[in-house]
């Protein structure tokens, strides 16, 4: 196994979008480029990592093409990622806000969690080996925005069943898969997954999961066949290990 980022950023760049198809070979040639300037400079702005004001703009261009979605350039990746040696690994996934404050007017935006920001979702799965812990890189993703006006994360469809936006972990779960035999996936999740939907297209898939539990007052079918609440039956499970962590102290609690 090859880690990522034991790769010079040239290597690197034609590794992760040489065989992206843009709709013309000269496309994919600026992309590669330009992911090599940007690992070269993580921390500057699309000006500061381009060669010259030429250079800056045909990057502008390329983003401007039709052809060049999220999809398209992230595919190749996601391929690359597939391509697994027999083994476990975890696949841990998580939703993110991206967050353009609360002033922009850029097109496709929507509101987020906090009142008024704007900005949009990317939902990400990374998939690392479960012992060495090496990440392989990205499974899948999926971004989205709400709708204008939207606070919540529940709405109705006139005609069909209630959606939520917790689907995405189960669409995305579905679609991290490896070429080759012999591979294994623990799928590790936040709360955010801790609902029947996901435990069905985990168990469809036939994977393996952990997930934190966010519902403990739900009632369940114990070993001894008695049906008791969650929080009740972990109470009197047998600790299989524990290890601690040091939170530090903030404005509103003393260090833990």
């Amino acid at each position: 196994m090859t880690s990522l980022i034991e790769l010079e950023p040239a290597v690197w760049s034609e590794k992760q979008f040489g065989a992206c198809e843009l709709g013309d070979t000269r496309r994919t040639q600026r992309l590669v480029r330009y992911a090599q300037q940007m690992a070269e400079k993580p921390d500057a702005s699309t000006p500061h990592q381009t060669e010259s004001w030429g250079d800056c703009k045909a990057v502008y261009r390329l983003f401007e093409r039709p052809e060049v979605t999220f999809e398209s350039v992230t595919a190749a990746h996601y391929q690359n990622t597939r391509t697994l040696p027999a083994g476990r690994y975890l696949v841990v996934s998580d939703t993110t806000e991206i967050d353009y404050g609360y002033e922009s007017k850029r097109k496709g935006l929507g509101p987020l969690t906090a009142t008024h920001r704007r900005g949009f979702f990317l939902h990400s799965a990374l998939v690392m080996h479960a012992e060495s812990h090496q990440v392989m890189g990205l499974g899948m993703q999926e971004l989205w925005a709400r709708a204008a006006g939207k606070k919540k994360r529940v709405h109705r469809v006139k005609g069909r069943r209630r959606k939520t936006e917790h689907e995405v972990w189960g669409r995305v779960i579905d679609r991290v898969e490896a070429i080759g035999p012999n591979v294994a996936f623990i799928h590790v999740c936040d709360r955010g997954a801790d609902n029947f939907d996901v435990f069905a297209h985990l168990h469809l898939k036939g994977d393996s999961w952990v997930i934190r539990a966010a519902q403990l007052k739900r009632k369940l079918r114990a070993a001894d066949g008695v049906i008791r609440k969650l929080d009740e039956i972990l109470l009197d499970a047998t600790l299989q290990g524990s290890y601690q962590i040091r939170v530090n102290a903030n404005k509103k609690q003393a260090a833990r």
